[in-house]
């Protein structure tokens, strides 16, 4: 993975680097891969919309779900619960790449980081079914009334 991160075939914005802390190293930045921010990038904004979309109206224990109130500010526990988990899964990689003196993928942390808290939240707020079902609806364009010319 460092190989193909520091090849000079592409020279594109594919990568983040940053100075080592500690200067006595082979390759003296960090990397972070551009998939690594956009594979959580993804999950985070589809726990937004699930966010949105889903947000729930708390009444007498029960919890009922409602997609008419997309005006009005949206409950965001899943989306800070990725920003959240995305940073601990940053600061995991770190202390790996710390301790094991190599380089580490950064997903391997940052998406079980992510898909464990997102869980643990679904779990403790009984919508664990909610979020295994959620699909979005698409809207058909073939029935739209085109303007007439």
């Amino acid at each position: 993975m460092l190989t193909v991160a520091t090849s000079s075939a592409f020279d594109g914005p594919t990568k983040l680097i940053f100075p080592h802390l500690e200067g006595n190293s082979t390759f003296p930045y960090s990397l972070l891969g551009l998939g690594d921010v956009v594979v959580p990038g993804l999950l985070t904004a589809l726990m937004l919309r699930f966010d949105r979309l889903c947000r729930s109206t708390r009444t007498d224990g029960a919890t009922e779900y409602s997609s008419t109130h997309l005006l009005t500010k949206p409950d965001k526990t899943y989306f800070s619960t990725c920003i959240a988990s995305y940073i601990f899964g940053l600061a995991l990689t770190a202390v790996a790449n710390g301790v094991s003196k190599a380089a580490q993928p950064a997903l391997l942390y940052l998406v079980p980081s992510q898909l464990i808290s997102i869980f643990l939240v679904s779990f403790k707020r009984s919508e664990i079914d909610l979020l295994f079902n959620y699909k979005e609806e698409i809207m058909d364009n073939t029935s739209a009334v085109e303007p007439e010319n």
